[in-house]
């Protein structure tokens, strides 16, 4: 092996020799400043990234949250909304058992149901009996509670509707029209089923925008026989109402279906009924006249199966208009047979509109940081390496052999000291090269002296060879001659 072999370095030993080769190119003030700057940018990046990053698992954390509570507020709303006309209905029928209303007496009967709706928040309270009679109280929009009343002594077989004054008395017929309680569906469902039960969904004759549901008792006499039916219509539209004052968010929707995908309530303007052929129509979801009910609809028929497949909460999303879409349908049922889904859908531009703003001002208060940040970094590098630059400097200019030197450093205390030490060095320096420019003087005076000496020193002893050879000339020069 050669000597080159050994003392050369290898590439292979040392893979970063290109890296210290470039480090060397490369300005103090720089590399400080890059050193202060790259982990301010790393930081400032990955706190904007996990900014974004949080901001949309919290969009999804907040609209499931916030479905979720809606949902509970629905379904104890409609607990509670749905469970008054059953406690009327047991109300009513003990008593009539303890003889405190005669079902018989319709001018009785309809006053007591006039003083129940002045109390209650019902749309209707009404019993009929297998001869087509009927007694009735109809609340309108407008809070003026009517009697509603079909006997076949008094009003022959017709309906007859009374105005009623403060006191729950009829004061003057408004309408006569033919009706057969029979043919209701709130009539029709008990007595099939023979129990107490909700009625289903129907809409009034004369009213076709009316959707209400009747919760129904039969009524049976001491021979256990058919004696009557006693209902609670509550109007559908108050669910609506209801609906539409949950705050949730301007583009979100609410709405509840049957598991048959017939709307029963909707927040919003559109309606859950068409005219078709001059008769009421109820509407699927899939054909509201609302875009994001219909899409959402849809979506839950193609992904989820459909509202009849559900039995559990089901969490979903989808893109609509552009959109995306939570959506949460949640299954409710009581003990008389209802089974609906409840569909909460919201968007995520709702919610995405304070992540944005948060962002936004992320970013700004990450510029503003990293502006300032640059700002000290060249500051505090020029304050670093400044002082060290003027070292380097005067360390040159004494190695092209000016002296003088002298470097002042009102910095960090290391480079005080630095500066310190640097002035001392130079002005030891300065007095050896003093010190030896005296020397060489003295040396070269003590040169020349002896020079001149042995100069001296040269020309006597000259004289004296010259002397002698005249004496040995002058002892030789009679030899010669003779």
């Amino acid at each position: 092996m050669s000597e080159s072999d050994v003392t050369a370095p290898s590439s292979a030993l040392f893979p970063f020799q290109p890296q210290r080769n470039l480090l060397k190119t490369i300005s103090l003030r720089y590399l400080v400043a890059g050193l202060f700057l790259l982990p301010l940018f790393t930081a400032v990046g990955l706190t904007t990234w996990l900014s974004i990053r949080n901001g949309q698992k919290a969009v999804n954390d907040l609209a499931h949250q916030l479905q979720t509570e809606v949902g509970n507020r629905i379904s104890a709303h409609l607990d509670h909304y749905l469970s008054i006309p059953n406690q009327i209905n047991q109300i009513n029928l003990d008593a009539e058992a303890l003889g405190i209303l005669d079902l018989q007496n319709f001018n009785r009967t309809g006053k007591y149901f006039w003083k129940q709706m002045r109390v209650l928040n019902v749309g209707y309270i009404s019993y009929a009996n297998p001869q087509g009679e009927f007694i009735g109280v109809e609340r309108l929009d407008n809070g003026q509670l009517l009697i509603n009343e079909v006997s076949q002594d008094k009003t022959q077989g017709q309906l007859y509707v009374y105005q009623t004054d403060a006191q729950g008395n009829r004061i003057r017929q408004l309408a006569k029209k033919a009706y057969d309680p029979r043919t209701e569906a709130w009539y029709t469902d008990a007595v099939r089923a023979n129990q107490p039960l909700w009625s289903q969904i129907y809409q009034w004759d004369d009213k076709p925008e009316v959707l209400s549901i009747s919760s129904s008792y039969p009524v049976y006499d001491s021979d256990k026989k058919l004696a009557g039916v006693i209902g609670i219509d509550l109007i559908l539209s108050q669910i609506n109402q209801f609906l539409n004052q949950l705050d949730i968010g301007p583009s979100a929707r609410v709405f509840i279906v049957e598991r048959n995908g017939l709307l029963v309530g909707n927040s919003g303007s559109s309606i859950a009924y068409t005219i078709s052929a001059d008769k009421p129509q109820r509407l699927s979801a899939e054909d509201s006249s609302d875009p994001l009910i219909r899409a959402t609809a849809r979506h839950v028929a193609t992904t989820l199966g459909g509202f009849d497949q559900m039995q559990t909460t089901q969490l979903s999303d989808f893109n609509f208009d552009g959109q995306r879409r939570f959506v949460q349908v949640l299954p409710w049922q009581d003990q008389l047979g209802l089974d609906w889904r409840i569909v909460i859908v919201t968007s995520e531009a709702d919610f995405m509109s304070a992540i944005h703003a948060n962002t936004r001002n992320t970013l700004i208060l990450s510029i503003v940081a990293l502006l300032i940040a640059v700002l000290l970094a060249v500051l505090a590098s020029r304050w670093i390496t400044e002082p060290l630059i003027r070292l380097s400097q005067a360390s040159q200019a004494i190695a092209q052999g000016d002296l003088e030197q002298r470097v002042d450093v009102n910095g960090m205390g290391e480079l005080r000291v630095l500066a310190q030490s640097f002035n001392q060095m130079v002005q030891k320096l300065q007095a050896s090269f003093t010190e030896l420019e005296d020397t060489n003087k003295f040396l070269e005076q003590r040169v020349a002296e002896r020079t001149a000496a042995l100069q001296t020193e040269s020309q006597a002893l000259q004289q004296e060879v010259d002397h002698l050879l005249q004496v040995v000339l002058a002892l030789t020069a009679p030899a010669i001659n003779g």
